[in-house]
């Protein structure tokens, strides 16, 4: 039988900072344990938490250096407020510098500020992380960062990751280097997957549906991420996250290609322990059963592109 995940209690005076970055409400505090960590809250009503805290544990099956997450809840002075919690993930003298300033660099006039622009390309990212290293703890086969995020693109269409905007992915600087020892950092804020923006009964309507334009496989085909294939897109065109893996695919085959041999390796048991983990009240069978269900299918769809 699985282990069940612990939950963190926090008091009412854990914050010692504000996050500003992102559109969550969150805050840094110390852990007695794990030391500075960021709480963030999901917003009510959704699966935000148990979404972010299953795919931390997904990407670890496809050996994809991932941010560390926990179930945490923080008792502020109006009450329990449920979130998670995230130690932070880089060593002393490293600091993040995220897509939208690498784009910033290298493209005139990228608009960094703006969370969904046809400027974010796969072509673009991937062309420009070819020149960096990968992460440490990324799977030995890959020998870029550009490698290291075929990964992380295959990884959102597995999970259904519709939010890996500028500011969701970042290398790595070790501070007063050059940029020749930069590298991609782990993949973070998964929130944005697993079907958490549903209900049980919608969840339930869409497992038991059967019309093509109703059921899991509907579901599953309708939502778009944050890149697009080409700058001239419209907005309201940017890739479905299969679509970004399939592009990044015909970029660079062979990395996509192994990709998809780790996933064709993950055991549906293990797939299955990472939700059964979860505390009762956290995760309804229901939400579990979609969640399964939606990776079952997304699997299929990864496997079969060429």
């Amino acid at each position: 039988m699985s282990a069940i995940y612990s939950v963190h209690e926090l008091p009412a005076n854990a914050p010692v900072d504000s996050e500003q970055l992102g559109t969550k409400r969150k805050f840094w505090c110390q852990h007695p344990k794990m030391g500075l960590c960021l709480f963030k809250m999901g917003r009510p009503g959704h699966g935000e938490n148990w979404a972010e805290k299953a795919c931390a544990h997904l990407a670890q099956l496809l050996y994809l250096p991932v941010a560390q997450i926990e179930l945490a809840v923080w008792h502020s002075e109006t009450g329990a407020q449920i979130g998670t919690l995230s130690p932070y993930m880089l060593p002393p003298s490293y600091q993040l510098v995220h897509g939208n300033e690498i784009l910033e660099g290298i493209i005139a006039d990228y608009p960094r500020d703006i969370a969904r622009t046809s400027e974010h390309t796969v072509k673009r990212v991937l062309k420009c992380l070819g020149t960096y290293s990968p992460h440490a703890r990324v799977a030995p086969m890959m020998r870029t960062a550009a490698h290291q995020f075929v990964g992380y693109l295959m990884f959102d269409a597995w999970v259904g990751n519709m939010d890996r905007h500028h500011e969701n992915w970042a290398l790595v600087q070790p501070l007063h280097q050059q940029p020749s020892q930069w590298f991609l950092s782990p993949t973070y804020d998964h929130g944005s997957s697993l079907g958490r923006e549903l209900n049980d009964e919608r969840k339930e309507q869409i497992l038991q549906q059967a019309h093509p334009d109703h059921n899991l496989a509907a579901y599953a085909s309708r939502g778009r991420g944050r890149f697009f294939r080409l700058v001239t897109d419209p907005k309201s065109q940017s890739l479905k996250p299969i679509d970004a893996f399939r592009l990044a695919a015909e970029m660079l085959p062979q990395a996509a290609l192994n990709w998809r041999m780790l996933l064709r390796q993950v055991k549906l048991i293990k797939v299955e322990a990472v939700f059964k983990s979860f505390p009762s009240d956290w995760l309804t069978n229901t939400g579990s059963r979609f969640a399964r269900a939606l990776l079952e299918h997304n699997r299929q769809q990864i496997l079969s592109v060429s």
